[in-house]
């Protein structure tokens, strides 16, 4: 006897609210309450990298790289959403959580995980370089450019925006339910796992680019004005996704 289709034409895309997003926070916000200690430890990493990044375009004077550094976190987050997955896995079942939880999420998860990972990190590359090339085209050959008001700068964030804007719905697009797919095993194969989320992204066009206008948003403000925050928001984000993953593609 065959097993269960686990196809991306067996999963139901279920259509919500344009609204629900706010829900899907609210949820991130009670789960990260349940386990707040080990979940800002679990941040610690990648926050770190954000801080060091933005310290080393700062002091360089490449002041106007941040908000590429920014955006470009959008690229290869999704990567690190699988630890958080298993956390919000033993909360729900009533467990305390610990960080070997987060390493167990991690390790199972599959290799198509990680081959988002490496394309995220390819994508990165090429936003950074596009980046690159327009500030120079804004900024000319000045060794530094000050983090203050620049006469270019409306310029360049208006350009690097635009280029960054179509790798990020990209990566959105495919990433946004492919990953929990793939990892809670309800995807055969990674190209079963990108057309069940894009199908559901298109299905929840208004609740997804409100989602995504939060993430960007957020991702910005938190690399830009108050870097720290990070430890708080992306698990909050991260346990988010995991609720939104459930209440489009229910188990």
């Amino acid at each position: 006897m065959n097993g269960p289709d686990h196809s991306s034409r067996a999963v139901t895309v279920r259509h919500v609210a344009w609204n629900s997003p706010f829900a899907w926070l609210k949820q991130g916000w009670r789960v990260f309450l349940t386990a707040p200690w080990l979940s800002l430890v679990l941040a610690a990493g990648p926050c770190a990298i954000g801080v060091a990044g933005t310290l080393l375009l700062v002091r360089s004077g490449l002041s106007p790289m941040v908000y590429a550094w920014a955006g470009g976190f959008m690229l290869v987050g999704p990567a690190l959403l699988c630890g958080y997955f298993q956390v919000a896995n033993r909360i729900a079942e009533g467990q305390t959580p610990g960080v070997s939880d987060y390493i167990q999420g991690l390790v199972r998860a599959p290799l198509e995980v990680w081959a988002f990972a490496l394309s995220g990190g390819f994508l990165l590359f090429v936003w950074f370089t596009d980046a690159a090339v327009i500030y120079t085209l804004s900024f000319g050959a000045r060794e530094t450019v000050a983090a203050g008001p620049e006469p270019a700068m409306p310029r360049f964030l208006l350009y690097a925006t635009l280029t960054g804007a179509v790798l990020a719905l990209i990566v959105f697009a495919i990433t946004a339910f492919a990953v929990p797919l793939l990892y809670h095993r309800r995807a055969t194969s990674l190209a079963s796992a990108v057309v069940t989320s894009v199908r559901a992204v298109r299905a929840n066009m208004g609740a997804m680019m409100l989602w995504g206008g939060l993430l960007a948003a957020g991702g910005f403000l938190i690399f830009v004005v108050l870097p720290p925050a990070f430890l708080v928001t992306f698990p909050v984000i991260a346990y988010g996704s995991d609720r939104a993953y459930r209440d489009v593609c229910p188990i």
